[in-house]
């Protein structure tokens, strides 16, 4: 008697080649039902694990909510330009991006203007009127700030001078705290992967139940 899950299988272990052969054969009949099973469970629950990890992220993140979170840094202007630079996340793994970068010359840090943040950055207008050594007030994250002698890159979320505003903060606020979309998506994705989960379970136990009477039947 050997048994695979919840499923009893009696098999008829005897001398006749034919019975040994059909015996074996179910075994491995019903062990691809269970990896078959075992496959769609992991990808069900991959999908759930990154809409939870989408919520989570945007539920928690920092806040920045106005200008008080946001600290001022003058300087002249030493660079600017789009770069690509090589990045890790938070599990470690590594990936590269390209961002619009500034440079200071009080400063040793990468000021960059992130993706959906900076979408109204006037970088036309911004590299036509503005040159390295010319003088420039940039908007950046207290927390950024406050760490800005340890850490390598710094978010912008504003640019201007005396006369033009390159990159309007308050837009920037808005584009941030612009999250719903992200937890759209994860709600999604967890409902999807747990419809996936009910009905590969759902299939393991009509493929198990007819498996069982047929091999009954025999």
């Amino acid at each position: 008697m050997e048994s695979m899950g919840s499923v009893p299988i009696d098999f008829e272990m005897g001398t006749d080649p034919i019975n040994h052969k059909q015996s074996i054969n179910k075994y491995f009949a019903l062990r691809l039902i269970m990896r078959y099973s075992s496959k769609s469970g992991v990808f069900s629950y991959l999908l759930m694990g990154i809409g939870i990890l989408m919520i989570v992220s945007c539920l928690f993140r920092e806040k920045i909510v106005s200008k008080d979170d946001l600290s001022a840094i003058t300087s002249k202007l030493s660079g600017f330009g789009l770069r690509t630079i090589k990045s890790y996340t938070r599990h470690f793994s590594s990936r590269y991006r390209t961002s619009y970068f500034v440079r200071l010359k009080s400063y040793n840090n990468d000021f960059e203007i992130m993706g959906k943040i900076g979408r109204d950055f006037d970088m036309e207008n911004f590299e036509k009127d503005l040159h390295v050594g010319d003088s420039i007030t940039m908007l950046v994250p207290k927390s950024d700030f406050n760490k800005i002698s340890t850490k390598r890159v710094i978010r912008i979320f504003g640019i201007s001078t005396n006369k033009n505003t390159y990159m309007n903060y308050n837009n920037c606020i808005d584009d941030y705290n612009n999250k719903g979309g992200f937890i759209i998506l994860g709600i999604i994705l967890l409902i999807v992967g747990y419809f996936l989960m009910q009905r590969a379970k759902n299939k393991e136990d009509l493929n198990r139940l007819a498996f069982q009477q047929k091999f009954n039947e025999e």
